[in-house]
């Protein structure tokens, strides 16, 4: 089930499966930890900013965040849902949707392998990340403010996942796959991760080489108002653990899709 507890933060825990979200990391993207040191992060196409996460939320056990358009080209909204199944593995199924409030706009968003900066750490607002201890040394103060802060539970920092970096790509072999609906396959000690997507959300996507391992969502002319939406579909699976993508991708196609983003 998933649990949130700051802002941008989810984490789903089944099984002794974890799966850590954050949107509000220091790279400014959104960052996904799977077990096994695999990630993917979603963030802007090329170098213009993403926009920032302004609230998350748990509704029948889906993680949700709403990223505002504020001085971006568009505003954002994720979410999360574990899709119940039979096998082994497991999969989530991801929701990005865009929207613009303006006249004449190309938003794109991308998906790469690896999380890039260290999960967890805010890029909008340091303050109201307590989880980070540079925040405590920059302002020592608020440490003696209240000590008990820092001293009431220090497991939970050795045990807090978005406190250590997941380097992106260290480590992590891209795999070719020959089916159609599975651009993206990372696998790391024997952990596997794929990207599945619908027939439909084909043709939004441009993959990239290997080398870059991400997805181009998006990226045509949208119109001002209008809702676009790709739900990728994440499976992973544990060392040992056999997987049937392409089954997989028929079930993806076969889904019905959900009524709100």
């Amino acid at each position: 089930m998933w649990s949130s507890e700051a802002l941008g933060r989810g984490t789903f825990t089944s099984n002794g499966f974890v799966l850590d979200v954050d949107a509000n990391s220091r790279s400014g993207e959104l960052a996904m930890r799977f077990p096994g040191r695999l990630g993917l992060t979603i963030g802007a196409d090329a170098q213009e900013p993403f926009p920032q996460v302004d609230e998350q939320f748990v509704c029948d056990d889906q993680f949700h965040t709403q990223h505002p358009q504020g001085e971006c080209r568009y505003a954002f909204r994720f979410a999360c849902d574990r899709i119940p199944h039979d096998g082994d593995v497991q999969i989530f199924e991801t929701r990005l949707s865009i929207q613009t409030s303006l006249l004449d706009s190309h938003p794109a968003v991308r998906m790469s392998a690896g999380s890039g900066a260290p999960i967890g750490t805010s890029h909008s607002d340091p303050s109201k990340n307590q989880a980070d201890p540079s925040n405590n040394q920059a302002d020592p103060s608020k440490n003696q403010a209240d000590p008990s802060k820092n001293q009431a539970d220090p497991s939970k920092n050795q045990a807090d996942p978005f406190k250590h970096p997941l380097d992106a790509m260290a480590g992590v072999r891209v795999m070719d796959s020959p089916i159609l609906g599975v651009p993206m396959v990372l696998e790391h000690a024997n952990h596997r991760l794929a990207v599945l997507l619908c027939r439909e959300d084909i043709q939004a996507c441009v993959a990239g080489t290997t080398a870059t391992a991400s997805l181009r969502f998006f990226g045509d002319f949208l119109e001002k108002g209008v809702i676009c939406r790709v739900r990728p579909w994440l499976v992973y699976a544990a060392p040992g653990v056999s997987w049937d993508l392409a089954g997989l991708v028929r079930m993806l196609d076969e889904s019905p899709v959900p009524l709100s983003a």
